[in-house]
């Protein structure tokens, strides 16, 4: 057994070799404990040891700091005033209506309808405080400065927390700057912030969200690390403060940003400290990585290369007599309400010495906390500079290869080389080692200052302090006794000051408190321009015409419509590195976007990363990892503040993120609408910029799953995307390698919205000329006169559409057979079916103006109720509209989606449409024969054309059961050809091989 010394301080102990577990062939011992065994048990003891020792030494430290530094001493008192006063806002804020006036709360005090989570409230104040606190430390601002740190935000998971958060924004001014009108710093500020907690219709909500500057709305539980990390990726001058929920540990998102964080974080960039609020409980159960125990706890994230420290509020001499002596005194409260007499001086006596016992305990608790998180922000500069070494050190080596290789003659260019490989080598093992610091901080929920008994019954630590513990009924009951908890509450933490004594002015305890902890202007948690997505960068973009051959012929040339889109990605990420961020869930060389991949290098900071060929350790800039949920709050992080992200996944598993991306969908809504209102309540400018596009690649799609099953058929994205927000989401469905060009970069350049880019990347024939490619992406559809029966302009008697490009393949195949049928029917002397092709490449724009064709919202906007009609961008205008699909005609569409969201889109439109798309059918076949079994084959498409035409009386009958003949022999033919074991699709068809004129369209595609 070896024995390594801890960074720092304390000692590990190095297990053994799983290999050599269990005697000398490697085999467990089933009937017994072997001596190996023993060893390792004896290792992990010795572990659990050196982290014990370590902490108590750190606590013994930070104890002594607190007894011998007075200006510590000094800062650590603040601290308690500092979030006490946040606690008391928030209770304020939680249970009040108004700032109460004269002697005690009256039922005219209380809020009309109590609505909170008060139980996340305390541990939200105290981390927040004490990250505040730790950036003034001179010693913190040094390494700050030497990493380049200018601003610093916190990424809230538990969000519900929210009225903490306001709280300590209102402390720090920053409610006011975006507020000015409502929420100065001052009474009437006060009385406006208690008032419009939860009111519908304010700008504080019970969620932190963008009417506030953040990055995270913190509602839906699981993002928080992964949307700090986002924010410090896209941010290299920041300081990321991530409190995590312990109930939010429990999901599967942010399990993966634990696990993942430290093998792909670019640690050049932004500070992140994550911070796990364990207090215990959840809505009805108990947290599971509270539950843990703490050697369970240090071992888990020592594992995942974290070095933890578990601090426990609850854990203090003076917490443990506090919680007794607060038995004692809900023993008296209850004799009182019986009716005994006498007590008054016994209650006022034990409620001093449990504020007091507390008092210690959270002094005790702040000195701990504030230590470690300053160690923590140094730590986490140290591995910021290792990591910038380390990317020196790789430059020199390159240089030094390249000279090498230029004159390998030349010994000393050899040893150069091997010199600086050596210091490459020695940085990376420095680098691999610096463990990123983790903190965990125990409490009991409810935290050290609410009561922590109602009537007799126990809430600190149980059930009802997860939202509320007085009841909103008993709260305006004629019986005072409720009230009376909420007023010795609020007077504890407040000192009897009172809840008007919330303001902190120059001069009150408050206003000194404040001075010591929040940090110099700039550095302030609330003031990042980050968490407004405000940032100077400006994106380099390209002619992406550029990208786009000129075509020779239609259908002579063949090609996957990622690979153009590659080339335009590699342009475009190589001159935008830093501010645009490129995501693959392990699907980027599989979405044909290697050479995208392949440039930026795919980072990867474990020992075993460099094994991939397309991998460059921790110097990578891209992440390609399978973990949807994970990058796309990532993602989210990077663009709520300021900078662009791009993530490429297969198109059924873009939907595993669905919920988070409806949530940023939200975001965006909320960010534009919160711009408004802090204009209309006296801020100057935009609060909230636009920013950049949240960019969904989708390729591997449901209908070229060559090797893929029917679990990877699920354009489901597409169908929620259609109900939400319509300014905000965008998809794009490009025809072919020429306009997915032109379409990625309409995509890349907007701004406040999601873009679905559903490309498909399996090899087809290419028909569209650049300047129609380019037409086709910038107006979202395009008329193909080339591929029509009817000439331009004259009305057709069907519109033949397609969104999607492979079932552009089957329209422009299906119109070439009717074109023969055509010429045949002209041949006998009757008028051919006038058919019109169209593309539709943006498939929202079919939907009609938001609003039409809603009589009651048109009777209401007669009285004054509704707001007047706006035109619609969203959507196609209708001299468009009528060009595209004129009045009267029949439409058929084939649709690369649901076929019911088709149905959907078109509801409103006064046409007659005969909708294709996937209706979940198929497996692990050819791409035709997926077609051919969701109905959106060449033949059926043709039958469709036939039954619009005799409905529309377009043709005879003799006509339309000759076409629908046909179409049914194929796919009779068809069907015999798969049964009889058929691996492929026949030559003319394959690789969506539309026929082209002079070809015999007519005679059998091989059966």
């Amino acid at each position: 057994m070896t024995v390594t010394k801890l960074p720092g301080k304390g000692v590990v102990t190095k297990l053994p070799d799983a290999g050599k577990i269990g005697g000398a062939t490697g085999k467990p011992n089933v009937g017994g404990t072997t001596a190996e065994q023993q060893n390792v048990e004896q290792a992990q003891g010795a572990l659990s040891d050196a982290f014990e020792k370590l902490e108590k030494a750190e606590r013994k430290e930070a104890r002594e700091a607190l007894a011998q530094d007075p200006a510590f001493a000094k800062l650590v008192k603040a601290l308690g005033t500092y979030e006490n006063a946040a606690n008391a806002l928030a209770v304020a804020m939680t249970y009040l209506k108004a700032v109460p006036e004269g002697d005690g709360i009256k039922p005219a005090d209380v809020a009309e309808k109590i609505v909170g989570h008060i139980g996340a409230t305390t541990a939200i104040s105290r981390t927040y405080a004490n990250a505040s606190a730790a950036l003034a430390d001179p010693r913190v601002k040094a390494v700050l400065d030497k990493a380049g740190v200018d601003q610093a935000h916190v990424v809230t998971g538990p969000g519900h927390g929210a009225a903490a958060n306001f709280a300590l924004l209102f402390f720090e001014g920053v409610l006011g700057k975006i507020y000015p009108e409502r929420y100065p710093q001052n009474a009437q500020g006060l009385q406006n912030l208690i008032a419009d907690f939860c009111r519908p219709h304010s700008p504080l909500p019970s969620h932190v969200n963008p009417g506030v500057p953040t990055v995270s709305e913190g509602g839906e539980l699981g993002y928080s690390f992964g949307i700090a990390a986002g924010a410090g990726l896209a941010n290299a001058d920041s300081f990321i403060l991530a409190q995590i929920g312990d109930k939010e540990a429990e999901v599967g998102p942010l399990q993966a940003a634990i696990e993942n964080h430290n093998a792909v974080y670019d640690f050049r960039k932004g500070l992140v400290l994550p911070v796990v609020h364990a207090n215990g409980l959840g809505i009805s159960g108990t947290s599971i990585i509270s539950s843990r125990s703490n050697d369970d706890l240090r071992s888990y994230l020592w594992g995942l290369g974290y070095h933890p420290r578990i601090i426990d509020a609850e854990d203090t001499e003076p917490m443990k007599k506090a919680n007794g002596k607060a038995k004692d005194l809900e023993g008296l409260l209850e004799k009182k309400a019986g009716g005994a007499g006498g007590l008054d001086g016994d209650i006022d006596k034990l409620r001093r010495e449990v504020r007091e016992l507390r008092d210690q305990s959270a002094q005790l608790t702040n000195a701990e906390l504030q230590k470690a998180i300053q160690r923590s922000i140094v730590n986490l500069g140290n591995k910021k500079a290792l990591a910038l070494e380390l990317e020196g050190t790789a430059k020199e080596l390159a240089d030094a290869t390249k000279g090498a290789a230029e004159r390998p003659s030349d010994q000393l260019a050899q040893k150069r080389m091997e010199k600086a490989a050596d210091k490459h080598h020695e940085t990376l093992d420095r680098f691999r080692l610096t463990r990123t610091p983790f903190i965990v901080y125990r409490e009991a929920k409810g935290g050290g200052h609410a009561p922590a008994y109602i009537d007799g019954k126990p809430t600190k630590g149980a059930p009802p302090s997860h939202q509320i513990i007085l009841s909103p009924q008993a709260l305006v009951a004629d019986d005072p006794k409720t009230r009376e908890y909420l007023q010795r509450w609020l007077d504890d933490l407040t000192r009897d000051v009172g809840v008007k004594g919330l303001v902190p002015t120059k001069g009150t305890a408050l206003g000194e408190a404040a001075s010591l902890v929040l940090p110099d202007k700039g550095m302030r948690l609330g003031e990042a321009p980050l968490a407004l997505g405000k940032t100077d960068a400006k994106l380099d973009f390209t002619d992406p015409g550029a990208f786009v051959p000129e075509l020779k012929d239609r259908g002579a040339e063949v090609r996957g419509s990622n690979d153009l889109v590659d080339k335009y990605l590699q342009k475009h990420f190589g001159e935008n590195r830093g501010d645009a961020f490129f995501f693959g869930a392990d699907t980027a060389e599989s979405n044909k976007l290697k050479g995208t991949v392949t440039s930026l290098g795919r980072r990867l900071n474990t020992p075993k990363g460099e094994h991939h060929p397309s991998s460059t350790g921790p110097l990578g800039d891209a992440i390609d990892i399978l973990s949807e949920q994970y990058l796309t709050s990532m993602a989210q992080g990077v663009v709520n503040s300021g900078k662009q992200a791009f993530i490429t996944n297969y198109e059924a598993f873009h939907q595993v993120s669905a919920s988070l991306i409806r949530q940023f969908i939200k975001f965006r809504k909320q960010a534009v609408e919160a711009n408004e209102r802090a204009q209309t309540l006296g801020h100057q400018g935009d609060f909230r910029p636009p920013v950049p596009n949240l960019v969904l690649h989708q390729s591997s799609l449901a209908f070229a799953q060559d090797h893929n099953g029917l679990s990877h058929q699920n354009p489901g994205l597409v169908d929620d995307l259609a109900a939400d927000p319509r300014q905000h989401v965008q998809v794009f469905f490009p025809a072919e390698a020429s306009s997915a060009v032109f379409m990625t970069d309409r995509a890349m350049r907007g701004t406040d919205q999601v873009v679905a880019l559903v490309v498909d990347k399996q090899p087809r024939k290419q028909f569209l000329s650049k300047d129609e490619a380019k037409e086709l992406g910038e107006q979202g559809a395009l008329v193909f006169d080339f591929a029509s029966t009817v000439k331009q302009g004259a009305k057709p008697d069907v519109v033949l559409a397609a969104c999607g490009g492979y079932h552009t393949d089957e329209v422009l195949a299906a119109s070439q057979i009717l074109k023969a049928f055509n010429a045949k029917l002209e041949g006998q002397g009757k008028q051919g079916i006038g058919v019109q092709v169209v593309n539709v490449a943006e498939p929202f724009k079919l939907r009609a103006k938001e609003g039409e064709g809603n009589l009651v919202m048109q009777a209401l906007r007669a009285t004054g109720r509704a707001a007047p009609e706006k035109p619609d961008p969203t959507v196609f205008d209708d001299a468009t509209f009528d060009k595209l699909f004129p009045k009267g005609a029949p439409v058929v569409m084939s649709f690369g989606g649901f076929k019911r969201t088709m149905d959907g889109l078109w509801q409103g439109r006064d046409r007659d449409v005969s909708n294709h798309g996937y209706i979940n059918e198929g497996s692990t076949t050819t791409r035709f024969d997926m077609m051919v079994q969701n109905q959106c084959d060449r033949f059926t498409l043709v039958a469709d054309v036939a039954v619009q035409a005799l409905r529309a009386g377009k043709i005879d009958q003799a006509t339309h059961d000759e076409i629908v003949a046909f179409c049914g022999k194929e796919l009779q033919s068809h069907d015999a050809r798969m049964r009889r074991g058929a691996g492929d699709d026949p030559p003319s068809i394959k690789n969506g091989a539309w026929p082209v004129p002079g070809q015999d369209v007519l005679a059998s595609s091989g059966g």
